[in-house]
């Protein structure tokens, strides 16, 4: 997100990049137009950068503390829309709130959830989880 905030300015009447991403979408099938930067951008911004609040809220996007909360600010500040998706990054960043196991058994999520790793601490607790729990989601104290 970083490099296509730093080639945004650039891609200004760029024919070649314009005609290549094209020539692309005949390539292969499935590919929406690209017959102008205007295009190219909405492609990667609605794509990749908006992609972003949503993954972590559904926890396909972590790591350790600091490092998810860094990528959203970074898709907020490429997005530069501070009254639609800019805003919500910029809002859901200062909610509290943390990840929930949700039992779905989802493929994603990996790693112990909060529950069980505070359930570890002490003797005879059960959370009827295995050591890698899965099927976690993101819930946001209101």
């Amino acid at each position: 997100m970083i490099a296509y905030d730093a080639v945004f300015p650039a891609q200004t009447g760029d024919k070649k990049l314009t005609s290549f991403l094209d020539g692309k979408t005949t390539e292969f099938s499935g590919l929406t137009p690209k017959t102008s930067v205007t295009e190219i951008r909405s492609n990667i911004e609605t794509g990749l950068v908006q992609e972003v609040l949503p993954a972590i809220k559904r926890a396909q996007i972590r790591g350790n503390f600091g490092s998810h909360q860094t990528t959203l600010a970074v898709s907020a500040v490429v997005q530069d829309d501070p009254n639609g998706y800019t805003g919500d990054a910029i809002d859901f960043l200062f909610k509290e709130g943390g990840l929930k196991h949700t039992g779905d058994d989802s493929s994603w999520g990996r790693g112990e959830s909060r529950e069980a790793m505070s359930c570890r601490r002490f003797s005879g607790c059960s959370t009827g989880m295995g050591s890698h729990s899965r099927g976690v989601s993101t819930t946001i104290a209101s």
